[in-house]
């Protein structure tokens, strides 16, 4: 049931048994609020009332919606909370449309989380830009259905998790979602994604994928350049990507003994004359479609691209960090 604008309506419900011997009917008041949408006219401060189309400033009981034509979009140095009301910024329900933006945290301020505890939807066109911590508790959900979630780019350990803690949920049908330290699926837990590129990235950082649940799904993965990533996991799940999985040069990626990656499409590594992608496998990864190790070579010269072999598997290579698999390059002095 949806309604067109703000007021009081009359809902008449009609209920009806199997044989029709029975008709119930209730008659009872609704009120539709109406949503504050952000127009930013005066400035990027959040709790200016004159940056609202309501002329106030929403609560912990008003959704918000903030899309595009606005002339100022909100800049939060605080925590950001939804459907809480705790903290001074904060709404019951937030949705970005195209061309809307919302940053919480600056890299000169990187401490500050968005806290969801309510709905949040980064609709295509819109970005939400979190420095710290993107943390989805028990009743909340974060659905990207073609925006961008992301944060800065960020160094320093610790900043720039997206968590679902027990009861919450998360979903993505396209668009992308940039995690800078640990994308976290704890147990009661629910993500999935049926289109879009999760992003373990950053700056000569490590990122990683922890999941505490059955299984996590993505669908596109790609480690960005000079990021090192991996799994972790406390039970037998196994992370699945439902299509693509790309390392971009001079990333690479380690499967523990333990752990186990299913890519459903095809496997990537990267090569250009600066860096080259690398993989670390102790664990298990399986892959469905098509892998493809791509190594620049200098022109010119001779090139060793792998151990000379005939007949033999990868687990066969073994080096002195056995039993961890290499794949290495040797060029001509």
């Amino acid at each position: 049931m949806s309604f067109d604008a703000a007021g009081t309506y009359d809902v008449e419900l009609t209920a009806t048994n199997a044989n029709g011997s029975d008709v119930e009917t209730r008659t009872a008041y609704i009120s539709a609020v109406a949503p504050h949408i952000w127009t930013g006219g005066t400035s990027t401060d959040w709790n200016t009332a004159s940056n609202w189309d309501l002329g106030t400033v929403p609560d912990e009981t008003n959704d918000v919606i903030i899309q595009a034509g606005a002339t100022y979009y909100p800049e939060i140095l605080n925590y950001f909370y939804v459907n809480s009301a705790i903290g001074t910024y904060k709404c019951k329900s937030l949705t970005l449309k195209s061309g809307g933006m919302l940053t919480v945290g600056s890299l000169a301020s990187p401490s500050w989380d968005m806290r969801i505890y309510g709905s949040v939807t980064v609709k295509s066109g819109a970005t939400l830009k979190v420095c710290d911590d993107v943390d989805v508790y028990s009743g909340g959900s974060l659905m990207i259905t073609g925006g961008t979630v992301t944060g800065f780019v960020n160094t320093t350990s610790g900043f720039g998790d997206v968590l679902f803690r027990s009861g919450s949920s998360g979903s993505m049908t396209s668009g992308s979602l940039t995690v800078y330290s640990d994308l976290v699926s704890y147990s009661g837990s629910t993500w999935y994604a049926s289109g879009g590129t999760v992003h373990l990235g950053g700056s000569a950082s490590t990122v990683k994928i922890t999941h505490y649940n059955y299984g996590v799904y993505v669908y596109d993965l790609v480690v960005d350049t000079a990021v090192s990533g991996y799994i972790s996991n406390s039970s037998t799940a196994t992370l699945q990507v439902n299509a693509n999985f790309t390392l971009e040069p001079g990333a690479m990626f380690s499967v523990s003994a333990g752990e186990a990656i299913q890519v459903l499409g095809d496997f990537l590594l990267k090569s250009t004359s600066a860096a080259t992608a690398s993989l670390k496998n102790q664990g298990t990864l399986t892959i469905s479609g098509t892998t493809t190790i791509q190594r620049f070579m200098t022109d010119g010269k001779w090139s060793l691209i792998a151990s000379p072999v005939a007949g033999e598997t990868v687990n066969s290579l073994y080096f002195s960090d056995a039993p961890v698999t290499w794949l290495q390059k040797y060029l001509e002095p």
